[in-house]
């Protein structure tokens, strides 16, 4: 990282905290104003062997470019985001990146050109356009520079993220809590099964002693029905762990969808992820643990059943 005064090299990162500023001056003679909580990567654009360009990935922030204009026609100067990417060869403009890499451009002078994942926009001066990740740019819009609100407009879409957030976590917290209660519930099942099935296997046993025919094949009967609900029982606890795998699978694909907007981002996604998996891994081991000791005791069952038979 950069320090305050220092030369910046190719590949070196600057950022700038809570209620601080700093300033960039490129050999060129571009000026850059970078704002606070802004994280800005530092490069240069080597595609035009003849000319020095820049390109500056901003990670999340904000910064105002006065780029001098460049009457050899060399190469640009580029700022891309984790949604855009805005060339220009002089111009003076502001880009802004939310935590959810939404991206904000608007023009003071001369022209911007702002490419999305389908799409491009030209923003000459006293326009704006915006840019969501993995969509085209806006179309641009009239905009006072001086008059938007940026870091209002930062602030709401942090906000938001941070609520579609809880909100992902508080629905898997609650797929949790659904899924434990309706493995509980076949438990009980499956404890009355075998309570139902060493009942009907001794009154069997007694039947076919006292040679009571009738009574034996009607109790033959529940044994099998009873065996039948078991199976059912574990057709049901096989669905639940399918909607359970299914709503953790769609939560994590929502959270990678966030995921590379920032250190302070993906520091939250990361644990978030960690969260994810050691609650996947916990609920993964319990549903094994169900589905063994039902194993095991549908197999008593058959024995139990087999062995009252050959009585």
């Amino acid at each position: 990282m950069a320090a305050v005064g220092a030369a910046v090299n190719p590949g070196e990162t600057i950022r700038v905290g809570l209620d601080s500023e700093a300033r960039l001056a490129l050999p060129d003679g571009t000026q850059l104003k970078i704002f606070a909580r802004t994280q800005l990567v530092y490069n240069e654009d080597l595609s035009d062997p003849e000319a020095r360009g820049y390109l500056l990935g901003l990670v999340w922030g904000r910064i105002l470019s006065q780029v001098v204009p460049r009457k050899d026609g060399g190469a640009p100067y580029k700022v891309v985001t984790p949604s855009a990417v805005c060339g220009v060869r002089g111009t003076e403009f502001i880009v802004a990146v939310a935590d959810d890499g939404e991206t904000r451009v608007g023009v003071e002078k001369g022209e911007v050109e702002v490419s999305g994942a389908d799409g491009t926009e030209r923003l000459p001066a006293g326009m704006e356009t915006s840019v969501a990740v993995g969509r085209r740019p806006l179309r641009p819009v009239s905009a006072l520079l001086a008059k938007i609100d940026w870091e209002g407009w930062i602030s709401e879409r942090n906000a938001r993220l941070k609520e579609k957030l809880s909100a992902q976590v508080a629905a898997l917290t609650e797929t949790a809590r659904l899924m434990d209660a309706r493995l509980d519930q076949l438990n009980r099942r499956v404890q009355k099964i075998e309570v139902d099935t060493r009942e009907f296997a001794r009154q069997r046993r007694a039947a076919i002693e006292n040679g009571d025919r009738d009574l034996s094949r009607s109790l033959e009967a529940r044994l099998k029905s009873s065996l039948d609900e078991g199976v059912e029982v574990n057709r049901f606890i096989a669905e639940a762990r399918s909607r359970r795998d299914v709503a953790l699978a769609s939560g994590e694909q929502a959270l990678r969808g966030l995921a590379g907007k920032g250190e302070e981002l993906q520091g939250r996604l990361r644990k978030l992820a960690d969260d994810l998996e050691a609650f996947r891994a916990s609920l993964a081991k319990k549903s094994k643990a169900d589905q063994e000791v039902y194993r095991k005791r549908l197999e008593s069952f058959r024995d139990l059943f087999q062995d009252s038979g050959r009585q």
